[in-house]
């Protein structure tokens, strides 16, 4: 399956860990329980929240692309010159 194989394992491990987890801190015998009335969503805690992330992932964001951009013109150079070694038909001018 290659590739899509292992997105597809990765998607199946993360929910039933996810899942796992859930219903073990939900359950009877964690120290730690969790209940909706303790998962109010507070301004106060949230705002200081995303303002930390937010430069984070706006660094991680532009370098994506920037790698992106990286690899799309590798790509292209390299293409080319397996165009001009067929066009040539000379395998020793790579």
């Amino acid at each position: 399956m290659g590739v899509t194989g292992a997105a597809l394992t990765t998607i199946i491990s993360q929910a039933v860990s996810s899942t796992w987890c859930l219903i073990f801190l939900s359950g009877k015998k964690t120290n730690l329980r969790l209940k909706k009335e303790y998962l109010p969503l507070q301004s106060e805690i949230i705002v200081p929240c995303i303002m930390l992330g937010l430069a984070t992932f706006i660094m991680q964001a532009s370098e994506s692309v920037i790698q992106v951009c990286f690899t799309s013109v590798l790509f292209y150079i390299q293409f080319r010159k397996a165009l001009n070694v067929i066009r040539s038909k000379n395998p020793q001018d790579i």
